[in-house]
């Protein structure tokens, strides 16, 4: 094998098991923090549906995915005009970085 190949191969293990570690670190209790999309991001950088981000940061007072976070899925759905298709789509971005709605 050629060096370059030796160091692709070791590479790409060292990264499958970093995906593998994210994986078991974001099944506990507390959602840890994901490096991709840390909680003092803004949740615009979920690619929310409008009228999901509008009511979020006007009703809400949301500006971050850690303050998103903070919320139940009865306390969003208790939102002037967020239904439940809107949540379930927050929940699905949210899914993307490993991080769940707080439970009831």
């Amino acid at each position: 094998m050629s060096r370059n190949n030796d160091w692709e191969i070791g590479f790409k293990s060292g990264y499958q098991k970093g995906l593998e570690a994210g994986r078991a670190q974001g099944s506990g209790a507390a959602p840890d923090e994901h490096p991709g999309m840390p909680f003092s991001a803004s949740i615009d950088r979920l690619e929310l549906w409008v009228l999901a981000y509008n009511v979020l940061t006007r009703h809400g007072g949301v500006s971050t995915v850690g303050d998103l976070l903070n919320f139940t899925e009865k306390k969003l759905l208790a939102m002037p005009n967020l239904q439940p298709k809107h949540v379930e789509h927050i929940k699905i971005q949210l899914a993307q970085y490993n991080y769940t709605l707080r439970e009831s």
